[in-house]
């Protein structure tokens, strides 16, 4: 499965699922390479089953960046795909996520463990980001106006960060990695979840990566036409029907000497959804439901009156 590590010092294990990448993967590659932090860095790759040149850019990157392999040919989709990286991940002091489109800073490595390296307990960081058409140009130069509100039920709502933002120290890691989690809508979702639920958030406002948006992006619908718009949508309210409130039955059970009242009284509503009109509207009304995003604010209330949540 995981080929033999000999080394047992990484300092950030970069976890990357790649999936028929050969457009926008080299850049990605290049722009980790050229990363200015110092310590050891290894990317760790999943690929979901690529029919095009992927593996073989890859391979061509094996003399500038370390780089091992979970072998597994079985198309998982994105969530769970990087989620059977993450549980399988080898011993590393901080982990990231990375997507195969994205473009990183130099400095954004060095920014995150500069800002980790001062916490002792469960600590994840995340930063802004620029959007960037398929071309790579500038659409969009810091997609957080404001600071997003970094509350658990702000990220089960309508979510915070991007997987490909983060990076978390081996505590967190290892705090998840141990939880019997069972539902997994998004990969980073869990993560940064549990971040806000039992640990400390950090939060750079400077945009240190370029998040790009095409037509095969997997969660972003800018850049896309109105089918694939259509199907996107679809996915989010009825393929994963339940998914968040099942999710929120898991992180209070997981995490309840840790959430605050309100959080708690939040999560109990939401895992009872599915049960209760009532519940339903009493949900929707809570002063706890409390975003940046306007629109992803009016899609839960929407999906929780529907029953879809």
């Amino acid at each position: 499965m995981v080929e033999d590590i000999t080394e047992n010092d990484i300092e950030v294990l970069i976890m990357l699922s790649t999936y028929n990448g050969e457009k926008f993967l080299e850049q990605q590659l290049e722009s980790i390479s050229k990363q200015d932090y110092l310590g050891k860095i290894v990317l760790y790759v999943r690929d979901d089953g690529s029919n095009d040149n992927t593996l073989e850019i890859l391979k061509l990157w094996k003399d500038r960046l370390k780089i091992i392999y979970y072998n597994d040919e079985k198309n998982l989709g994105a969530a769970m795909s990087f989620w059977r990286l993450f549980l399988s991940a080898p011993k590393a002091k901080y982990y990231a996520f990375v997507d195969q489109d994205d473009v990183w800073d130099t400095n954004k490595l060095r920014k995150a463990i500069e800002a980790l390296s001062k916490r002792k307990s469960k600590a994840l960081w995340f930063s802004n980001y620029r959007l960037i058409d398929k071309f790579g140009n500038v659409v969009n130069d810091a997609y957080n106006k404001i600071p997003p509100v970094l509350t658990v039920s702000s990220q089960l709502v309508c979510g915070i960060a991007q997987g490909c933002s983060m990076v978390f120290n081996s505590e967190l890691y290892q705090y998840c990695k141990d939880k019997n989690i069972k539902y997994i809508p998004m990969h980073d979702t869990i993560v940064f979840s549990y971040a806000l639920a039992a640990g400390e958030v950090i939060y750079d406002n400077n945009p240190l990566f370029s998040y790009r948006v095409h037509e095969n992006n997997v969660v972003a619908k800018t850049g896309k036409n109105i089918n694939q718009k259509i199907k996107s949508t679809y996915s989010l309210w009825f393929k994963h029907r339940h998914e968040i409130s099942k999710l929120a039955g898991e992180i209070l059970e997981d995490n309840i000497n840790y959430l605050q009242e309100k959080e708690i009284d939040f999560l109990i509503l939401l895992s009872k959804t599915n049960k209760s009109i009532v519940d339903r509207i009493r949900l929707i009304s809570s002063d706890n439901i409390k975003s940046n995003y306007t629109r992803g604010v009016k899609s839960f209330k929407i999906r929780t009156l529907l029953d879809l949540i």
